[in-house]
């Protein structure tokens, strides 16, 4: 009995005492961190992994030639983003991207091969490129808003306009989900650099054009576009 009741004495007293000073680091905290701003921008250069999967396409006219499973492999750009925290831990984030990237050549070889002409063209390589441009949303929350070293979590969701410049190929905008987690690095005169990692979602579609095909009708087709981005920049805080 004796013994129940000294752990329980000693629980209380450790309890009390992490409460009482878990108060003043806090307090201490907001009194060192309350000229910082709710704002902060950062611009980050990116790069993208992308898994694209195309769903089951029909057979073509000659039969030693694969069905082309992916059109893009990866993309890299530039992205900018502002948060804004409306409290210590939860903050909305709202970025834009510019991002770049080429369509497979042996993918567009393949399908013209299997839907179009029996020749493949000569010049595919210098019309495949494409300009993503995804607008971004995500609620984030900060583990650790105070300090130096800043990790967060986020989820949400982004629409993604698409800039065709192939003249074989189209794809069109889309939209999916987002989800994100990263690390601020505070340094003086409130700057900060940035690691952040991003995994998204597209659906959309994809038009073969007929020119290229040298068909009378286009080839159509559904495309799902799941990428992984990670990012490396700088940022303020106002």
């Amino acid at each position: 009995m004796n013994k129940l009741f000294r752990f329980l004495m000693s629980i209380s007293v450790l309890s009390f005492s992490f409460n009482v000073l878990a108060n003043e680091l806090r307090d201490y905290h907001t009194e060192y961190y309350d000229d910082e701003g709710a704002l902060h921008f950062k611009i980050s250069p990116f790069y993208s992994k992308i898994d694209s999967k195309l769903p089951a396409l029909p057979d073509g006219q000659v039969t030693n030639v694969a069905k082309p499973t992916t059109i893009i492999d990866n993309s890299y750009g530039l992205n900018s983003e502002l948060t804004y925290f409306v409290s210590d831990n939860f903050a909305f984030n709202i970025g834009l991207g510019t991002g770049y990237t080429k369509i497979k050549n042996s993918s567009l070889n393949a399908f013209r091969l299997l839907y179009g002409s029996s020749i493949a063209p000569t010049n595919s390589t210098k019309t495949r490129s494409l300009m993503l441009f995804p607008l971004m949303g995500t609620v984030q929350y900060h583990i650790a808003p105070y300090g130096a070293i800043r990790p967060y979590i986020g989820a949400g969701g982004h629409a993604t306009y698409v800039y065709n410049r192939s003249k074989a190929f189209e794809l069109n905008n889309g939209y999916g989900f987002l989800f994100q987690s990263g690390v601020d690095f505070v340094a003086k005169d409130d700057a900060l650099i940035n690691l952040d990692l991003k995994y998204s979602t597209m659906k959309t579609k994809m038009r073969i054009k007929k020119d290229f095909l040298e068909t009378n009708t286009d080839f159509k087709s559904k495309v799902k576009l799941d990428s992984l981005s990670v990012s490396i920049g700088f940022g303020f805080m106002f």
